[in-house]
């Protein structure tokens, strides 16, 4: 009989094994519309399309191999993807691109939900074969958990028409007005999202709708759960550049004893009004403290908001950056242990401990976190 690996339902349940990500010949992608949309308050001509240079690589590598090894000394087991030469270029029936990304984000390509590791479509074209690295270590779990279920999302086009070609480039009143709209750079002419707008609570599924995930990826991925989840959109209407959920609303303690849970939300980008009572009485949502940092770091695609990326460890533990002194005494605040450890060199290639991390056993079993929502169920019975 073949032994369960992969089974997790959510954030923050006991951490066993886990997939963390390589920044092995890591690229800068080329002008396209999904990445341009991201582009806008750096230095354009920073963004020289092709690898990445090899100092930065080995700065990434040093903190990715620390930052295992204290999830070793946890007894987690470590899976690593395979190596991808990302400066090759990639042409389809539909699109063409110079060069591809990385394999530093597993998080942004796979999510595990109970027995299921979902493979994201994804949003731009530089990130259509990132897959690939992972199918390695998919295939391993295919020959040794028989109740592992290996489900992909549908694989889009990438025509020119998934993308609003003429989206305002600059952060100004035209892009305020868009997104305001939720008027997003991407269209609804194929489904696509990205594993990491989805955010785990157990029976309770939230998912940002955004630049990287449309209306129509979430209805896929609602029809292929089924009606044993609840499944709720969100929107960030001050975010500028809404692109994975991550950085902007991260559960960092799940209710216990009665009481509430606790969710980081980036004061930047509160959640719509009209969408906060899905948390009434369950979870209290806090303001997360501003960064010790301004910015993110050179070349990073990240906002200063990756202060709040952390991974949870189990309900009383997570790890976060170490130079985040404010953010890590406000969770410390909260009656959570903090592992310090040092990611900075990380941000450049797209995130930080939740982005650069998929797992994939936790110790647990599918529960509602939500007693606000089990009563209008029952009301409705």
């Amino acid at each position: 009989m073949s032994q369960s690996i992969v089974n997790s339902w959510n954030e923050w349940d006991p951490l066993e094994e886990i997939i963390v990500g390589i920044p092995d010949l890591a690229c800068i992608p080329a002008d396209e519309p999904a990445f341009r949309a991201k582009m806008d308050k750096a230095t354009v001509n920073q963004y020289i399309p092709g690898l990445k240079t090899k100092e930065s690589i080995e700065k990434a590598t040093r903190q990715l191999d620390n930052f295992v090894n204290i999830l070793k000394n946890h007894q987690v087991t470590i899976r690593r993807p395979d190596s991808i030469d990302f400066t090759k270029e990639v042409k389809t029936n539909d699109f063409s691109v110079p060069c591809q990304y990385d394999t530093s984000n597993p998080r942004d390509v796979l999510i595990t939900i109970g027995n299921q590791i979902y493979e994201a479509p994804m949003s731009w074209r530089s990130r259509f074969f990132e897959y690939t690295a992972y199918k390695t270590i998919l295939k391993d779990y295919m020959r040794q958990d028989s109740n592992f279920k290996w489900v992909i999302g549908p694989k889009p086009t990438m025509k020119d028409e998934l993308y609003n070609l003429n989206y305002p480039w600059k952060y100004d009143e035209n892009r305020i007005e868009y997104i305001k709209n939720y008027n997003y750079v991407t269209t609804e002419f194929e489904p696509i999202f990205d594993a990491a707008d989805i955010t785990r609570f157990g029976k309770d599924i939230m998912i940002q709708h955004s630049f990287t995930t449309n209306l129509m990826g979430i209805d896929w991925f609602k029809r292929s759960l089924g009606p044993e989840y609840r499944v709720h959109t969100l929107h960030f209407p001050n975010d500028l550049t809404p692109f994975h959920m991550d950085a902007t609303f991260v559960p960092i303690k799940p209710p216990a004893d009665g009481r509430p849970g606790i969710i980081l939300s980036s004061p930047d980008r509160a959640l719509a009004n009209n969408e906060k009572h899905i948390f009434d009485g369950s979870w209290d949502i806090l303001s997360a403290p501003i960064p010790d940092h301004e910015t993110s770091t050179p070349l990073s695609l990240c906002s200063k908001w990756l202060s709040i990326n952390c991974l949870m460890i189990n309900p009383d533990t997570i790890i976060m950056e170490e130079s985040e002194k404010k953010t890590i005494k406000f969770v410390e605040d909260q009656g959570i242990k903090v592992i310090p450890c040092a990611f900075r060199d990380v941000y450049e290639f797209g995130g930080s401990f939740h982005c650069t991390t998929c797992d994939v056993r936790r110790r647990g079993d599918k529960q509602s976190y939500f007693p606000n929502l089990d009563k209008l169920d029952n009301l409705t019975i």
